[in-house]
């Protein structure tokens, strides 16, 4: 009885030794106190801030809750963030790499709403799917439709999202460096995994630090 007794509180006594040690714990204090990190906020738009008609036939979406007047009550919200990225959503490219057209209407509304702000499309897709970098056919048309969106004066640049990718993969370099070529001085932003730990080593969803350092070769 008295062994059981013994293991019960050691159990307690770790339970709330770890509660308390979460509780101190503040890993964003840093970054709190330094203004510096505040000019580099961004934010994610869902499809509809950008998307062309075809998007909201497709999935039966209202073309009203994307409007002029819910844009600026967003504009509103967010203007003591101090946001200087938008990722407007364009996922996802078809099986040719085509990426999915957009409203120059909304998009040139998007420019004037954020004056500050640098908009970047996020792009790409899922290699579940329809991507596929292996393929030079898929690379060709989505580089081709990278190209023409860059040409678009209201867009400075693009965010790359692909997934799931596998650390190492070597067509994924191939394809970074094309797109870099073309780019001009637009931006190359991309969405990266995070490195590996002991609870969660998996490749498909986490780079190793070599990758990461070809990577960060490229994109900027």
């Amino acid at each position: 009885m008295k062994v059981r007794l013994r293991i019960y509180l050691g159990i307690g006594i770790l339970i709330i030794s770890v509660f308390l040690a979460y509780w101190q714990w503040d890993p964003g204090q840093v970054k709190l106190d330094r203004n510096d990190y505040f000019q580099q906020n961004g934010l994610w738009l869902g499809h509809g801030w950008i998307g062309g008609e075809d998007w909201f036939t497709k999935y039966a979406k209202k073309t009203a809750d994307f409007d002029a007047a819910h844009l600026a009550a967003m504009s509103r919200k967010v203007s003591d963030l101090k946001i200087r990225y938008l990722f407007p959503h364009l996922c996802p490219a078809n099986a040719m790499g085509v990426i999915p057209g957009i409203d120059q209407r909304k998009l040139v509304q998007l420019k004037a709403e954020f004056k500050q702000a640098l908009i970047l499309p996020w792009i790409g897709g899922s290699t579940e799917s329809t991507v596929d970098v292996a393929s030079a056919q898929w690379n060709d048309g989505f580089v081709d439709s990278i190209r023409e969106l860059l040409r678009n004066e209201s867009i400075d640049g693009i965010h790359l999202n692909i997934e799931p990718m596998t650390s190492g993969d070597e067509h994924f370099l191939v394809l970074l460096r094309r797109i870099k070529a073309i780019k001009g001085n637009k931006i190359l932003s991309l969405a990266a995994y995070p490195p590996p730990t002991i609870f969660h080593p998996h490749p498909s969803v986490h780079w190793d630090l070599t990758y990461y350092g070809k990577i960060s070769l490229i994109v900027d």
